[in-house]
Formats: structure tokens, C-alpha cells, sequence
């Protein structure tokens, strides 16, 4: 078996967030069902385009006792198509502030004491 080579650990607890290309303002966000979750980016599937490594994104996450989503920057790392058409994406969170990083921390603790 091979070594984990994770920086951090993921939390495999599903939970809607909304992306768009970053630079493209005029389009529409997508809503995609988040696979599992890190302190340092996102799994995710998309049926809407295939997202080419590099891209960068605009990820809203809508957290609880928040009155807007908070939205952070992140860079597909790798994606899969599978036979469904579906795409499989990693995307890593980039350019975080500290209350931003905090956040997610906190998202990520909470979630973890959930499962």
C-alpha cells in the first residue's frame, strides 16, 4: 500500500457549494455536491463542463450563522472523467486569508466531529 502523501487530512461528510471560473463574471454558478473536504482544497464532481487542470475557480461556500457565502480562490489540481460523463475534480484553495483559512479550519473540525 502506498504512503499517504496528504498534507491535510480529509472529511468525507457531503455538503453543497457553488463554483464559477475564475475571470468570468458573467457566468452563472454551477452547484456541485462536495465530495470530501481539507484545510488545503475541495473534491467534487461536475456534469456541466469538464474543468481542465489549471483552471482557476471561485468557490461560495455557504456556512451557517454567515449572512454571505464566503468565496475563495482555488486551482484544479486533477480531474477525471468517468464513463457517465461526469467529471471528478481537486481543487486546491489559493491565496487565503487568515480569518478565511480560520474558517475553513473550523468547517473542517466541525465536520470531522460530526462523523
Amino acid at each position: 500500500m502506498g504512503r499517504e502523501r496528504r498534507q491535510f487530512p480529509r472529511i468525507q461528510e457531503p455538503f453543497t457549494v457553488r463554483y464559477r471560473r475564475s475571470g468570468e463574471i458573467a457566468s452563472a454558478w454551477s452547484r456541485v455536491t462536495v465530495i470530501n473536504l481539507s484545510a488545503g482544497g475541495l473534491r467534487f464532481r461536475c456534469a456541466d463542463e469538464p474543468l481542465e487542470t489549471g483552471a482557476p475557480l471561485q468557490i461560495q461556500v455557504a456556512l451557517p450563522g454567515f449572512r454571505e457565502p464566503m468565496t475563495l480562490k482555488a486551482l484544479v489540481v486533477w480531474n477525471q472523467l468517468h464513463a457517465s460523463g461526469v467529471t471528478e475534480v481537486g481543487a486546491e484553495f489559493q491565496d487565503l486569508d487568515i480569518k478565511q483559512q480560520l474558517t475553513i479550519d473550523r468547517l473542517v473540525s466541525f465536520l470531522k466531529r460530526a462523523v
